[in-house]
């Protein structure tokens, strides 16, 4: 007994893969008995259906040609069109369901290397285009940094200007003199 047998719930690990019937069996364990009634009930009601439309649209338009031969007769099969259409239709769309599978396989096999190919050249032309771009950003960040921190510099100086600004206006109004000056900016400057 393998392991999905013991615990039909098990999702598979990465070592576990198998190929799509594999897969599909875990999802669904009978969806080949599934596919294959789904296949033999569309089949047949697309052939009765088939057939019933056929004999209503033959008795409908066999009725003109009575009308033109003088003998008006009207159809009198006329509602086999409306049993065989709808079943013709659903005939169809079961039909479908069962070749689902079938068909989204064959419509990957044939997108999937042209997707690939368009995505290979369009990845091999915006190469340059993407490079571009990073230089620019890459170049935007360094000159943004080095300004921020031009402006930080600038902004942690601010403090210093104004305080021997005031400094030399006390040294104009002679409230300080040029010794006192040049100390007090010295002892300014050393905080930094």
């Amino acid at each position: 007994m393998n392991r999905h047998e013991q615990d039909p719930s098990r999702v598979p690990s990465r070592d576990d893969r198998h190929d799509s019937r594999t897969m599909s069996r875990r999802i669904n364990p009978h969806a080949s008995e599934q596919r294959g009634s789904l296949r033999a009930i569309g089949l047949l009601l697309t052939t009765v259906g088939g057939i019933f439309a056929i004999v209503g649209a033959v008795d409908f338009f066999a009725s003109f040609s009575a009308v033109r031969s003088g003998v008006p007769d009207g159809p009198d099969k006329f509602w086999c069109l409306f049993v065989g259409l709808p079943m013709l239709g659903v005939g169809i769309s079961i039909l479908r369901a069962g070749y689902l599978g079938t068909m989204t396989r064959y419509v990957a096999g044939e997108t999937a290397p042209v997707a690939r190919d368009a995505m290979g050249a369009l990845l091999d032309e915006s190469q340059d285009t993407i490079e571009g771009v990073s230089r620019s950003i890459a170049r935007g960040i360094r000159e943004g940094s080095a300004s921020a921190s031009a402006s930080a510099a600038n902004r942690d100086n601010a403090p210093i200007r104004e305080r021997i600004a005031k400094l030399e206006a006390l040294r104009s109004d002679g409230i300080i003199d040029d010794e006192d000056f040049e100390e007090q900016k010295d002892r300014i400057l050393n905080e930094i």
